[in-house]
């Protein structure tokens, strides 16, 4: 029995209960030629696959480990060879996996190979498998004969792959990229309760125009938090299956400082090509000559999630790859300045409306799609979670001294105000307004309004107004550098003048 790169292992051997894909094969035929390289090209595309060495199977009945590897698998390739019918147990796992089908129709796949043979071979309209079976009847009996000639018939009538006199690589290739769409194997998890999103997945497809031969760029941006993960996601898993070549590199910002962007460069090259390509990188720059050289001119579907800067797209070589014409890139950031030197198609993502807002709210509070108690709502609006603000900081964090002081102003005293007035204050305090606010419309942090106004969202908001809270609290307001509340205002310095 093969290992699995994906299988749990248990005293040497995977469990059966990790495979995707079973092989049912006669191993004098085909083991150390065809079927060694279809099951290695298997595990180079991250599919669980139970390859069975029949030839150490005692007695006449299928064991309980390999019944459940053939239960529990969800595509059966039968590689029906000459001697494929003088084997026992090659019609025995057939016939298991026939009645498995039958039990789970929605669940189970046959997708026979016909190695040396042609289909009317196994529909036992020749001798070459009449023969074998007639012999088995003496040993096993006729009920099992009939039982087996049905098997056989069942699965001829199936549409598989016929080698005929093609090479083993083409073919493999083929075999292992249907395997792939029909597994779903490169689809990425999405959380349940997705609210809002049908509208905008549509306007990202529209805008990849994936039927088209144009290669196209589209940078998805938007603040922290906001969606622009999960509706990529979506997207990919909708899109994927057209594409022999896709992967989806996530959290390349977090990633890239914790592990390095060689790591990224791995994780590229063994997501389109297969985990072999995971050592062939010795260091960055020969990570960049590598992805440079195996991606060109090929037709790609590639989504970068949450790019911070264009040294990572720099050593992810997507400036030195001649992309072929089909190819299609998506890059969600926070900053959307960082795809200037390209033709990119941005798509800003929308937040959700009130509507949608409380809909996923009450799914996500109460697992339902109507409100019933909407005092509930009432903290949520007051304290921003946790998690959403600690998404919402990266931004932040990443700002200059300068950028953090206008960020505060803004989220504290100037939202909906005219910025006019607000620059000639950052002006005199160096603060370089010009930049600086640029610098902050293309991290999603604020937009500017058609007149001229600050709008910034309410959690971007809520999280400027905590920083500047800090530790001094509510009960400290006067040692905060900004208030937010006027009336507020006015009182403390009333205070401190009597004081005085």
């Amino acid at each position: 029995m093969g290992k699995s790169s994906k299988a749990e292992i248990r005293g040497g051997e995977p469990l059966a209960t990790d495979y995707e894909v079973f092989l049912n094969f006669r191993g004098p035929d085909t083991r150390q030629g065809f079927t060694d390289c279809l099951y290695h090209g298997m595990l180079d595309a991250n599919i669980c696959v139970f390859f069975d060495k029949e030839e150490l199977h005692i007695g006449k009945e299928i064991g309980n480990e390999l019944s459940t590897a053939i239960k529990k698998s969800k595509i059966y390739i039968p590689i029906f060879s000459k001697g494929y019918a003088s084997s026992a147990w090659c019609l025995h796992e057939l016939a298991h996996m026939v009645e498995c089908k039958k039990s789970k129709p929605s669940e189970k796949e046959i997708l026979p190979i016909f190695y040396d043979v042609e289909p009317r071979d196994v529909k036992l309209k020749s001798e070459l498998y009449v023969s074998a079976l007639v012999k088995h009847e003496d040993m096993f009996g006729r009920q099992r004969r009939l039982k087996w000639e049905d098997a056989l018939r069942s699965v001829a009538q199936i549409k598989g792959w016929e080698l005929k006199n093609q090479g083993y690589w083409k073919f493999i290739k083929s075999v292992i990229q249907e395997i792939v769409m029909k597994l779903k194997t490169k689809d990425k998890y999405v959380a349940e309760h997705i609210v809002g999103m049908d509208e905008q997945v549509e306007a990202v497809v529209e805008l990849l125009d994936v039927d088209s031969k144009v290669m196209r760029f589209v940078l998805i941006h938007g603040m922290g938090g906001i969606g622009k993960t999960t509706l990529t996601k979506v997207a990919f898993n909708k899109l994927n299956s057209l594409f022999s070549h896709c992967c989806f590199l996530g959290n390349v910002q977090e990633l890239s400082l914790r592990f390095g962007l060689m790591t990224l460069q791995k994780q590229l090259l063994s997501d389109i090509f297969g985990s072999g390509f995971r050592d062939v990188i010795n260091d960055v720059d020969d990570g960049i000559k590598m992805i440079a050289q195996r991606l060109s001119n090929k037709k790609v579907f590639i989504v970068l999630d949450d790019v911070g800067n264009e040294e990572q797209l720099e050593k992810l070589a997507i400036k030195h790859i001649s992309f072929n014409l089909g190819s299609k890139i998506i890059i969600t950031t926070r900053n959307k300045s960082i795809l200037k030197a390209y033709q990119t198609l941005e798509y800003e993502v929308k937040p959700l409306d009130y509507v949608q807002s409380l809909e996923l709210f009450c799914r996500r509070a109460f697992k339902r799609n109507f409100l019933q108690m909407i005092i509930c709502i009432e903290p949520s609006k007051e304290i921003p979670y946790e998690k959403v603000q600690d998404k919402l900081k990266i931004g932040y964090n990443v700002l200059s001294h300068e950028q953090k002081q206008i960020f505060l102003d803004i989220a504290c005293m100037f939202v909906d105000k005219d910025k006019t007035n607000a620059s000639y204050m950052w002006k005199d305090c160096r603060f370089f307004p010009e930049y600086s606010i640029q610098v902050l419309v293309c991290m999603s942090l604020i937009k500017i309004t058609d007149d001229n106004k600050f709008w910034m969202h309410d959690q971007l908001r809520d999280l400027g107004r905590k920083i500047v809270c800090g530790d001094t609290g509510l009960r400290n307001l006067g040692r905060q550098s900004r208030l937010s509340c006027p009336d507020m205002a006015k009182n403390i310095i009333r205070t401190k003048e009597v004081q005085q």
